[in-house]
């Protein structure tokens, strides 16, 4: 065999080893970016009827329930209380909620539960969505809450402040007023505003009631989440 035949099939079985480990982590990737994709685009009302329905059939629906509606936030809650202001807690979170979603399938996201008051939280992605389409939203679900005869106290719990979110205090500053804004002068909803107890100062949040990556909360930081809500709901 001669030296340019030699050097040919060694090349070869390089490219075929580097091919061999590199294939694993491309099939890896690709299968996590398909899944980030699923993530960002917003639920059908099909998908999200057979989603809830499954969760149904594993829970008892509560009539005057307070629904707790959303994505990892509540996800990530691992003692949710199973009562708020004496009314049952009833979760319904999906890590491709969103408000979009919630509005144009209302008859089985909320009208279906007849619930009490329903807390939908926001993610922090929202700060990065432009406020036109929440507040389409916001306007939707009103009028078919109306349509359909259920009207229960609709509440947005805004993203709140972390350590994660500290190196842009202009944005949330900016969407909190907007978004406020806009509800307060054209809907019914509410909103929470947990910023008071997780740091009014969006540079300096409550890093100790975080975990070290500055995006979790933690038990303390929850109990906080519970203690704030109750308190709206007391309020209504």
């Amino acid at each position: 065999m001669g030296l340019n035949a030699a050097r040919k099939q060694n090349l070869w079985r390089i490219g075929a080893a580097i091919l061999v480990i590199m294939l694993p982590l491309l099939v890896t990737l690709t299968k996590y970016t398909h899944i980030e994709a699923q993530k960002r685009e917003a639920m059908s009302c099909e998908q999200l009827a057979i989603t809830l329905e499954a969760r149904d059939n594993q829970s008892v629906i509560s009539p005057r329930s307070v629904v707790l509606m959303g994505g990892s936030r509540i996800s990530d809650w691992p003692s949710i209380p199973k009562t708020l202001a004496n009314h049952p807690v009833l979760v319904r979170s999906l890590p491709n909620l969103r408000l979009s979603s919630v509005a144009e399938c209302f008859d089985r996201a909320i009208a279906h539960y007849r619930p009490y008051a329903v807390l939908f939280w926001l993610e922090d992605r929202a700060l990065d969505e432009p406020i036109d389409g929440l507040v389409s939203a916001l306007e939707k679900i009103q009028e078919r809450a109306d349509y359909y005869g259920v009207v229960p106290t609709f509440a947005v719990v805004l993203p709140i402040p972390s350590p994660a979110l500290a190196a842009k205090p202009q944005v949330q500053t900016r969407f909190y007023r907007e978004l406020s804004a806009r509800i307060e002068s054209s809907s019914s909803v509410r909103i929470i505003d947990l910023s008071p107890v997780f740091g009014k100062d969006y540079r300096n949040p409550e890093r100790h009631l975080f975990w070290p990556n500055g995006m979790r909360l933690n038990e303390e930081g929850y109990r906080k989440v519970a203690a704030s809500l109750e308190a709206f709901l007391d309020s209504l």
